[in-house]
């Protein structure tokens, strides 16, 4: 389908739900290019969610919508649904033990002798998990300055873009403990704009970046923390797998893994990882990468 033709067709009142055809052929396209698991138990939400989407390609069925994206001029418009498809539900400091476990277990371990940390946030959404790693990490080094850096990354552009300007609402910011909202946190002067904004030196910290964790990581060396949290839920166990191999070799020896609450490292990989914490998992071959266990393991 040409984009003119797809610019000029009109868009039903009620589009239909999609069917079982049209949801295999997507199922299999999201599969294929993002390694997301659609249920068919939520057919009904996808068809909502690719609804909105329809209205704004004004193309006049999801079936016409599934043959649109799955054609090359339609590759911008398939990023869209696959974003569309995820929930970029992100808070502060959420699952908070991960950054008491970052103060406690790694940047007190960092000495002046040794590089900045590096930190990696996975599936950053609106980046809300990445600022907080820098504000914990502003904050224990007691710098705007501190050795870290930050590689935040999602396959959803458009929240990338929200990310990089780094402006929350009242209710997304309240999860801000006080003290560091008042230290690296402005609010807007606007009467009608209850708006906070990261401070330019925090939002520096941190580098976002388009990546889609299906496709070829062009990071270069290791992580001494990774995090991805509530991300490998959308996945199946085979594509787990990949992923848990393909982050262990990004893990510096002794490094950690951060992962959401109702995830776990199993299979094959399971073993070379320690639990370390809550949710929280610690490469297990080759040297611990804190001067304070080198010293220990030597």
């Amino acid at each position: 389908m040409s984009a003119s033709s797809a610019a000029t067709a009109q868009v039903g009142d009620k589009p239909e739900d999609l069917t079982s055809a049209d949801f295999k052929a997507l199922s299999d396209l999201v599969y294929k290019v993002a390694g997301l698991c659609l249920s068919d138990k939520k057919k009904a939400l996808i068809s909502s969610r690719l609804s909105k989407r329809l209205r704004k390609t004004h193309l006049q069925s999801l079936g016409e919508y599934i043959r649109f994206i799955q054609e090359p001029e339609g590759r911008d418009e398939l990023s869209e649904a696959i974003s569309s498809l995820t929930t970029n539900v992100t808070s502060f400091f959420r699952e908070n033990h991960h950054f008491e476990f970052l103060k406690r277990d790694v940047f007190s371990q960092w000495s002046s002798g040794r590089g900045p940390l590096k930190i990696w946030s996975a599936g950053c959404s609106r980046g809300a998990e990445p600022y907080s790693i820098a504000m914990t990490a502003a904050e224990f080094f007691k710098t705007k300055m501190p050795p870290v850096k930050i590689l935040a990354t999602d396959i959803d552009g458009t929240v990338l873009s929200q990310a990089k300007a780094g402006i929350y609402d009242e209710e997304e910011a309240k999860s801000i403990p006080p003290a560091l909202k008042r230290a690296f946190m402005t609010r807007s002067n606007g009467p009608d704009d209850d708006t906070w904004q990261v401070a330019p030196a925090i939002r520096q910290l941190v580098k976002f970046n388009y990546l889609n964790l299906m496709d070829r990581w062009p990071m270069q060396g290791c992580f001494d923390v990774i995090f991805c949290r509530n991300v490998v839920i959308y996945f199946d166990e085979p594509t787990k797998q990949k992923l848990w191999g393909r982050f262990h070799d990004k893990i510096a020896p002794g490094g950690h893994m951060m992962i959401g609450h109702s995830e776990r490292i199993s299979g094959p990989y399971k073993d070379n990882f320690i639990v370390s914490g809550v949710t929280t998992y610690q490469k297990s071959d080759g040297l611990p990468v804190t001067p304070a266990a080198e010293e220990k393991a030597q």
